[in-house]
């Protein structure tokens, strides 16, 4: 009889540790329910970070850009400022590992961070990381833009891209890139001890110059593509070696400026992203017109050869363009787009304009898909657009989309709910869904095609794709009983 139980027990307690064990392991195998949280991943599938000395001194954190690396790690760029100061203080980037703990094998304690040269009585310049990319040898690269206040600023430590010996004026902002090994150490040979400034080219000299970092991509031999927005409201893409020197083969000088289509108006390009290949790169973007107060989109890409030349073979002498009438007639449209390049190599634009009175706000959402060819796939969709709406027929508006598994593309979603409370016309409730590569939702995606984004966040600025898992990036993630935001990323089954 002792014998017996003690055989029983023993098969109990195995039982139950491989249950636990098969459990575990199909949960990291990313058998759960498709959009449900992975509770494997941070607290409820939600991981935050607040680096070292901002908590409890009224700072901010806050990221920009992310992306999931060869180690399967989620690396979130950004910035941490101090308390004060109305600008970001310094570049941030923080590693989170499959399990949304901070990966130790990545800079310090799973963050770097770099500081910049005093500015007169500021502790160090104003920086925010804009754009994060990783190469094939597993190299990180973070690009950003910095407010220098003088030559001797610059001269601390920073290789200039593309020097022709003229001046750099003060107060402007000039655009830097950092390159790093796959444990946050910079990487010598990268341009000075691995930090590279590329100037802005112009003789603005005024605090409020809109020159942007807007992307960054590396090609397959790891060569790096830097698309920015001058002081000049001028878009320009850099193509730059593995050491940070201009590929000069690249348009002649190494960058290529892009010549937006007749018609395309002047607005500010949102959403701009680059994609090399191994043949160039494409450059996408979003821009508005106005003729007569009425308004349109024009969602663009750009295909550049290797030698910066236009590639003729592509779209319309080189360039796919795509027009949307604008919600009424005010100019207060507005327009956010996000753009992502699936398995296949074509492009996938998702976006949404909305216009907002006194009275009402309408927002609506659409995702499009460009062939390889630079045309638009008319077989996705209702003749090429998909158009989200909610239970009830009324339209979503898009933020974000990733190219997940099996040809399918997940979206970051939402309603606009009435609130006569608050000033704003709308609040917004947001949710993910998922569409089958021939643009129709799929309702086996959460509860009947939908499944809710809780928590309180600032922006969504990443959606990404890996192992069957979807990340959600945020701009800023805040907690009832905490007083500063934090880095945040939250992880779904797909």
């Amino acid at each position: 009889m002792e014998l017996l139980t003690r055989l029983t027990t023993r098969t109990f307690f195995t039982t139950l540790a491989i249950t636990i064990v098969l459990t575990t392991a199909l949960a990291y195998a990313g058998t759960g329910p498709s959009g449900a949280p992975d509770p494997t991943f941070g607290a409820g599938g939600l991981a935050t970070a607040e680096l070292a000395d901002v908590g409890k001194s009224g700072g901010d954190n806050f990221g920009n850009d992310a992306v999931v690396d060869a180690r399967g790690r989620i690396l979130v760029a950004g910035g941490r400022s101090k308390p004060g100061s109305r600008n970001p203080s310094d570049f941030a980037v923080v590693a989170f590992d499959r399990t949304g703990r901070r990966d130790p094998t990545w800079g310090k304690n799973g963050a770097v961070i770099e500081r910049f040269p005093r500015r007169g009585s500021m502790p160090w310049m104003p920086a925010v990381a804009n754009s994060i990319a990783t190469a094939p040898d597993g190299r990180v690269y973070v690009a950003g833009r910095v407010d220098f206040a003088s030559d001797r600023d610059i001269s601390k430590g920073y290789e200039i891209e593309g020097d022709d010996g003229g001046e750099l004026n003060i107060n402007r902002f000039h655009f830097v890139v950092h390159a790093y090994s796959e444990h946050g150490r910079a990487i010598k040979s990268f341009g000075d001890d691995g930090k590279l400034l590329i100037k802005a080219p112009t003789d603005w000299s005024g605090l409020d110059a809109p020159a942007e970092l807007l992307d960054i991509g590396v090609a397959p031999d790891g060569s790096l593509y830097v698309l920015y927005e001058d002081n000049e409201w001028k878009y320009r893409l850099v193509h730059l070696d593995r050491r940070g020197h201009r590929v000069r083969g690249f348009g002649g000088s190494g960058v290529v400026r892009l010549n937006l289509p007749k018609g395309a108006g002047t607005d500010e390009l949102t959403g701009a992203r680059v994609f090399p290949d191994v043949n160039g790169a494409v450059v996408t973007y979003t821009t508005t017109s106005y003729k007569k107060k009425a308004g349109r989109a024009l969602w663009g890409a750009q295909r550049f050869d290797r030698y910066g030349r236009r590639d003729r073979g592509y779209g319309t002498n080189g360039a796919f363009s795509k027009t949307w009438p604008l919600v009424g007639k005010l100019r207060g449209s507005d327009l956010a787009v996000e753009s992502v390049l699936d398995a296949s190599g074509r492009i996938v634009f998702a976006g949404t304009n909305a216009e907002e009175s006194e009275s009402r706000t309408i927002r609506r959402g659409a995702v499009i898909r460009v062939l390889t060819n630079g045309r638009l796939d008319r077989s996705f969709g209702n003749a090429g657009i998909f158009s989200p709406v909610n239970h009830d027929g009324t339209p979503k508006y898009v933020e974000s989309i990733t190219s997940g598994s099996d040809g399918r593309y997940v979206l970051a979603a939402a309603r606009c709910i009435p609130d006569p409370d608050e000033e704003s016309p709308c609040t917004s409730e947001w949710s993910t869904m998922q569409i089958d590569s021939d643009g129709k939702p799929l309702l086996s995606w959460g509860a009947n095609g939908e499944a809710p984004i809780s928590g309180d966040f600032g922006g969504i600025k990443a959606m990404l794709s890996a192992k069957r898992r979807v990340y959600i990036a945020f701009g800023r993630v805040y907690s009832a009983n905490e007083r500063n935001p934090r880095f945040g990323v939250t992880a779904l089954f797909e």
